[in-house]
C-alpha cells in the first residue's frame, strides 16, 4: 500500500487525524502532567508532524518538477495539503505552551527536516526555472557539496531568525 493509495482511501479519518492529534496530544498533557510523560507525548506528536512535512515537501518537489503548480491545483487535495502545514504549526504552537522546544527530544530532528525540506523545495524549484547543464559535468561529490553549503546557509539563516540553538 502507498502514501498514495492510502490517502485516496482514508482521505476524511487521515485529515481529522491531522487536524485532531496537536489537540490531543495538549490534552493528555493537561491531564497527565509529568516531566517524563509529557517531553515523550509531544516528541511523538512533532515526530508525526515531521512525517507530515516530509511527505507534503515530497508531493510539492514531486508535482511541481513533473507538472507544475497547475497539476497539484487539478489533481490535488487541498485540505490534505493545508493540513500538513497546519499539523507542523499547531504542534509547535501547542507543544511550546507546555515545554520549552529544547527539553523535548523530537523537536531539534523536526528543525532539521524542515530546513532540508525547504533547501530540496528550493532546489526543484530552482532547477525547473533554470536548467543546470553544469551539474551533469561535476561530479556528484561536489553536487552534494553545494547541497550541503546551501543546508548550512539555510541553517545559519534559520539561528538568526529563531535565535535558539
Amino acid at each position: 500500500m502507498t502514501i498514495e493509495s492510502l490517502l485516496t482511501l482514508y482521505k476524511l479519518p487521515v485529515l481529522l487525524l491531522m487536524i485532531l492529534t496537536p489537540w490531543i496530544a495538549y490534552y493528555i498533557c493537561v491531564l497527565i502532567p509529568g516531566t517524563k510523560e509529557e517531553p515523550f507525548v509531544l516528541s511523538v506528536n512533532l515526530s508525526l508532524s515531521a512525517f507530515a512535512a516530509m511527505v507534503f515537501a515530497g508531493y510539492i518537489a514531486y508535482a511541481s518538477n513533473t507538472g507544475g503548480w497547475g497539476r497539484i491545483g487539478k489533481e490535488a487535495d487541498i485540505l490534505l495539503l493545508l493540513s500538513a502545514p497546519y499539523h507542523v504549526i499547531c504542534s509547535i504552537i501547542l507543544a511550546k505552551k507546555r515545554l520549552p522546544l529544547n527539553r523535548i527530544p523530537a523537536f531539534k530532528f523536526i528543525q532539521g527536516l524542515m530546513l532540508m525540506s525547504l533547501v530540496f523545495i528550493f532546489f526543484s524549484w530552482i532547477s525547473n526555472r533554470i536548467h543546470f547543464y553544469f551539474f551533469s559535468y561535476i561530479p556528484f561529490n561536489v553536487f552534494l557539496m553545494v547541497l550541503g553549503v546551501v543546508l548550512l546557509i539555510g541553517y545559519i539563516g534559520y539561528t538568526k531568525v529563531f535565535g535558539e540553538d
